[in-house]
């Protein structure tokens, strides 16, 4: 029995220095050869096609820094805990580069991988592709547990030609995922990642399209597109899944900024829901794009549902902040929903347009969002041609700030049942990645949202803070905390203690809702309004002895401060008392 034991032992011994030796890494380099046997940094591959050739499970191929003039494809899979992972060697920056010459040329894509599961792409840059259907990553077939995290996809394009327009047959796909089979592509992480540069004329910068389930898109940064941003879509025929099955769903797009995403010949969307199911897209900035956001189903007879668009900035796109239905005359949008977004100053195209567009759909709602349309002439939330059927629209916010009213704001749809009207005073609202929608204090769109909202589960607001604080939820993207620090505080006893200046007035005082500010001086360089506990409320600049102007209509009665800093550090102060 004992030598039994031992040589069970010995035998599980051997067994784990084999299952320990079986994968090995390798490493890639441009001085190496392909003769060598790659184990080494020393003894590096020349080539990352022959790292890839004789990978196994648990292989990480390292890169070293340089341009690899390749056009790969994923020879192996790996196995649940042992991924095979191609990256970089430390740290360098490593270019998969399609420019002219290299290996492989006939491949339209610089990574192709196909029916692989147990994968990993990560801190790798693509470039440099330009042919008819080029690809920069392609990712195809049936597999499990993919992931590209981490790498650049630049210059990718059917043509050079930045300003060319193109056909329904110009396509170029910087990042694509198609499952095409009746087995899904599922367990797919997007991570991270940038794209940009990109001339993909009827495609997409970042697309996964057909049957594809359980997926998460996080963190990238897509910009410079000449068509759609990122797409989740289904429906399509030419992806030869099965009907039943072809359609992106289950997924989570999070966290990424979009920006600049402009087709010449349709209204792009920086993020689009195309015919997908059950998908989250939440806490995205989308600025500069054709629209901002797009929910809706292109093929007709199909459907997009459970499609939950919930705590984004959409910004100073050329169009509407978001198009919320399908264009198709016998396709909808149902059960889906638009909720606690901030959707500022769209359409700057000019002319009368909307924040929000709905197009087809049923069993939809519209909730707690923030609507500024950038003109008198705009409204918040409009619908021409299209219906919607058994739809909700409730505590919305709604302001222009460009005239003193917020009428006129839906056109052609019913009323909002609880309207807030008011400004959401953001804390810097602009036009590119520097805009701030976070509310300050005193802004309309605080505590004002349903009382008997409850977020969903593992909700959280723009920042990734509790969607529900004060035990009100906000209206917008961002959810306040009135118990957190201020960016700007003022010490109390300091203010206390300033000269009371006779010539800076504030009118009318006591005051109860618009007053003016009158700077006793033309040096005076800032304006602070603060509250009894220091709290920075406005921050203005001043015009010399311009009166400025000031809101204090949603403000608590009691009493506050005016303090003026002049140049040279001085500064003065007036209380006033609010109603």
């Amino acid at each position: 029995m004992k030598i039994l034991q031992k040589s069970i032992l010995l035998f599980s011994a051997i067994f784990f220095l084999a299952a320990q030796t079986f994968a090995v890494n390798y490493y890639v380099k441009t001085t190496g050869n392909n003769a060598n046997n790659g184990l080494t940094y020393a003894t590096a591959f020349k080539t990352i096609q022959k790292a890839l050739d004789v990978a196994a499970p648990g292989t990480t191929i390292f890169v070293g820094a340089g341009t690899f003039k390749e056009r790969l494809w994923w020879s192996n899979s790996g196995s649940a805990d042992n991924f095979i992972t191609l990256t970089n060697y430390n740290g360098g920056i490593v270019y998969v580069d399609g420019s002219v010459g290299g290996t492989n040329s006939a491949a339209n894509e610089l990574l192709a991988i196909s029916g692989k599961s147990f994968v990993k792409v990560e801190n790798i840059r693509f470039r440099n592709n330009y042919r008819a259907f080029a690809s920069g990553i392609y990712v195809t077939g049936a597999g499990r547990d993919i992931q590209i995290s981490n790498c650049y996809i630049l210059n990718i394009g059917w043509t050079t030609v930045k300003t060319a327009f193109p056909s329904s047959n110009d396509n170029a796909n910087p990042l694509v995922v198609v499952g095409n089979q009746a087995d899904s592509i599922q367990n797919l992480l997007i991570s991270g990642n940038q794209i940009y540069n990109c001339i993909t004329g009827y495609s997409e910068g970042m697309a996964v399209n057909g049957n594809v389930s359980n997926f998460e898109i996080s963190g990238n940064t897509v910009h410079d597109i000449t068509n759609i941003g990122i797409v989740c879509a289904g429906h399509y025929s030419w992806t030869g899944a099965p009907a039943a099955v072809n359609q992106a769903r289950n997924g989570l797009v999070k966290l990424n900024n979009v920006y600049k995403c402009v087709s010449p010949v349709a209204v792009s969307a920086g993020i689009y829901v195309d015919g997908g199911k059950n998908i989250v897209v939440e806490r995205n900035r989308s600025y500069s794009n054709g629209t901002g956001f797009s929910v809706g189903c292109e093929n007709d007879g199909h459907t997009a549902s459970n499609i939950r668009v919930r705590n984004n900035w959409s910004y100073n796109n050329k169009e509407a902040g978001i198009y919320f239905g399908s264009n198709a005359p016998n396709s909808l949008v149902t059960g889906s929903s638009v909720t606690n977004n901030s959707f500022h100053k769209n359409y700057t195209v000019g002319g009368f347009g909307a924040e929000m567009v709905l197009q087809n759909g049923s069993n939809n709602a519209v909730l707690q969002n923030i609507f500024v349309p950038k003109t008198n002439i705009s409204v918040a939330v409009g619908m021409w041609g299209y219906s919607q059927t058994n739809f909700s629209l409730n505590y919305n916010l709604y302001w222009r700030t460009t005239s003193n009213h917020t009428g006129n704001m839906l056109a052609n749809i019913g009323p909002d049942l609880n309207p807030v009207l008011g400004d959401p005073k953001f804390v810097y609202a602009n036009t590119g990645a520097g805009g701030n929608y976070h509310l300050q204090t005193g802004s309309a769109a605080i505590n004002a949202g349903d009382l008997a909202f409850v977020p969903a589960v593992g909700e959280l607001d723009w920042d990734g803070e509790n969607r529900v604080q004060q035990s009100h939820v906000d209206i917008g993207a961002d959810e306040t905390n009135l118990a957190a620090k201020p960016d700007l505080v003022i010490d109390f006893q300091e203010v206390t203690t300033l000269k009371n200046d006779e010539t800076l007035r504030i009118s009318p005082n006591p005051v109860a809702g618009m007053a003016q500010v009158f700077p006793g001086s033309e040096d005076v360089v800032k304006i602070y309004v603060m509250d009894l506990t220091g709290r920075v409320l406005e921050n203005i600049l001043p015009e010399g002895r311009s009166a400025v102007s000031l809101d204090c209509s949603n403000w608590k009665a009691g009493l506050y401060f005016v303090v003026c800093e002049k140049a040279n550090g001085e500064r003065e102060t007036k209380r006033f008392s609010k109603l």
